[in-house]
């Protein structure tokens, strides 16, 4: 049984999966949790030596509990995005790490409204400009804690700061250092311009930057844990980007939606050549996690909404609660109640909501509520030329049934669940495959992932949510 190792980063917890890469069977997992602070409005912040040893420990667990007939290929990982750690000459983190949802910045954006333009932002990076942007960090730090950033000598992702503590340096994949906001799109180099703004260089940002499928060298221990033999390293990519991967996406498929679900629900497709996709439809294009690939996407926050429920309205701290409300919910389309939320925001709104109802039905509308978003977001895909007749789910959102019903419904179209959900350890164990040279993405793709379930829309169902999503869209146009 040959095998990839992958650390899956999320945004809270570290995951090592074994995955066979004969059927992208998970052999062996386990995952532990890591905690963000806040200690003051805006802020998110987080140890990043909470998330590297809770990865040695969950690798050591994998490693202790290896079967005798498995060979382990490679180690690949599978990154959240947009984080920012600084550290010294040595790699040491001279403060904590900076999540993607730390928004200190807010209001310290004059260089790139003011001086850059928000339009030239997006025509270097890619992306729309907000107060999540890394650079923009990497701003406010320097200017508003000058003596820790005194001797900070490197501004690093979370990727770059593993591969450093692996003895590898500050490698990146080209998609997570698009993640980092400094990274010219279109050449796949960090940005002259980006940098000179924020006063930083190629040094400061780490120099090599290579495809998430190339080996960046090979270790035989991974912190305090020793490997059974030496293994081959590759870098591996931003989460979604290495899901699509897992949903058996790649530069060249057809028809195909996917759907990454997780804390963010992730839509979007893997391309072989840039669009400014920004003008066309308001819809990212970044540089991918393999060579010549970009990633068209868009994403909203999903799992901030149902931690809200699951903690403040059940009373349990346990996520798994959420199963029995979904096999419960009754999506018909005829739950009269709204719920509105958008990006970038820790507000959300219920509407016509009667002092009868009671948590069922306050979860069923914040589903729907989010279901709302992300049919906007399929919306604006169809404003581009590459067509899609089916949108295909991996990761959070595919564990019950009713929610890709639900989807199909609102969306109207077909919608599939994939076998092997967790999608990114898919992903980036097929990628790794590819890099020992043993597949081509093809090959990958017929080998490790498969189709488990496919959900038509209900004729009547859906005119339902057709007509409800309208009335939705009219309540958002007037609150948000």
């Amino acid at each position: 049984m040959e095998c990839m190792l992958v650390v899956d980063f999320g945004t809270s917890n570290a995951r090592t999966n074994l995955v066979d890469i004969d059927t992208g069977k998970i052999i062996q997992g386990r995952s532990k949790p890591v905690s963000y602070f806040s200690p003051q409005k805006d802020y998110h912040e987080i140890n990043v030596d909470d998330y590297w040893l809770a990865s040695v420990e969950t690798m050591g667990y994998v490693i202790k509990n290896l079967p005798d007939d498995c060979r382990i290929l490679g180690l690949i990982f599978s990154y959240i995005g947009d984080s920012l750690v600084p550290v010294d000459k040595d790699g040491t983190p001279v403060y904590s790490m900076l999540a993607s949802f730390d928004l200190r910045a807010r209001n310290d954006m004059e260089l790139y409204t003011q001086v850059l333009g928000e339009k030239r932002f997006e025509e270097i990076s890619g992306c729309p400009l907000t107060p999540r942007n890394t650079g923009v960090k990497i701003h406010w730090l320097k200017k508003y804690m000058p003596e820790q950033m005194e001797h900070a000598e490197m501004y690093l992702t979370l990727q770059q700061y593993v591969n450093m503590k692996l003895g590898l340096g500050p490698v990146s994949d080209y998609s997570v250092a698009n993640r980092k906001l400094m990274l010219d799109v279109r050449t796949k180099k960090w940005s002259e311009e980006l940098m000179s703004l924020i006063n930083t260089n190629v040094s400061e940002m780490g120099p090599v930057i290579v495809s998430g499928d190339e080996c960046i060298g090979k270790i035989r221990r991974y912190g305090s844990v020793d490997l059974p033999y030496e293994v081959s390293v590759f870098p591996g990519g931003h989460d979604s980007a290495v899901g699509f991967i897992g949903l058996g996406m790649d530069m060249h498929t057809e028809g195909i939606l996917g759907n990454v679900g997780g804390t963010f629900d992730h839509y979007g497709y893997l391309t072989d050549r840039y669009a400014d996709t920004i003008a066309k439809a308001g819809i990212q294009t970044v540089a991918g996690p393999v060579s010549d690939s970009y990633v068209t996407i868009k994403a909203h926050p999903a799992g901030k909404d149902l931690l809200w429920f699951v903690n403040e309205l059940t009373g349990e701290n346990n996520m798994g609660v959420l199963n029995e409300y979904f096999s419960k919910a009754a999506f018909d389309g005829t739950n009269q109640s709204f719920y509105t939320t958008g990006l970038d925001t820790g507000a959300g709104s219920f509407l016509y909501l009667k002092n009868t109802s009671g948590p069922q039905q306050i979860f069923e509308t914040l589903v729907e509520g989010m279901t709302f978003l992300s049919k906007d977001y399929v919306e604006l895909f169809k404003k581009l030329p590459r067509s899609f007749d089916v949108i295909r789910i991996g990761g959070g959102s595919g564990k019950s049934r009713e929610w890709p019903r639900l989807k199909a419904n609102v969306f109207g179209c077909p919608v599939e669940t994939v076998s092997n959900l967790e999608v990114s350890s898919v992903g980036a164990a097929a990628a790794g495959a590819v890099g020992l040279g043993i597949y081509s993405y093809k090959e990958a793709f017929e080998k490790m992932v498969s189709v488990n379930e496919i959900f038509e829309p209900d004729k009547e169902i859906s005119a339902r949510y057709q007509e409800k999503y309208s009335k939705w869209k009219e309540i958002c146009a007037r609150i948000l």
